[in-house]
C-alpha cells in the first residue's frame, strides 16, 4: 500500500471539506469565501507535495 504523506491528506481534506460546504444554491465568491479558500488551498498544498515526491524520483 502506498503511503499518503500528510500535505497530500491535508489538501484532500481541505478539497472535501470545501466541496461540502459550498453553497449550491448561490455559487457567489461572497456567499462561498470559506469553501472557496478552502478548495483552493488544497488544490496548492496537493500540487506542491505531488511536485516534490516528482523531483525526487528525478
Amino acid at each position: 500500500m502506498k503511503k499518503i504523506k500528510l500535505l497530500q491528506m491535508l489538501g484532500i481534506l481541505l478539497i472535501t471539506f470545501g466541496i461540502t460546504f459550498l453553497n449550491f444554491e448561490d455559487f457567489s465568491f461572497k456567499a462561498n469565501i470559506r469553501a472557496y479558500a478552502s478548495i483552493i488551498l488544497g488544490i496548492i498544498m496537493t500540487l506542491v507535495e505531488f511536485y516534490q515526491a516528482y523531483k525526487l524520483k528525478k
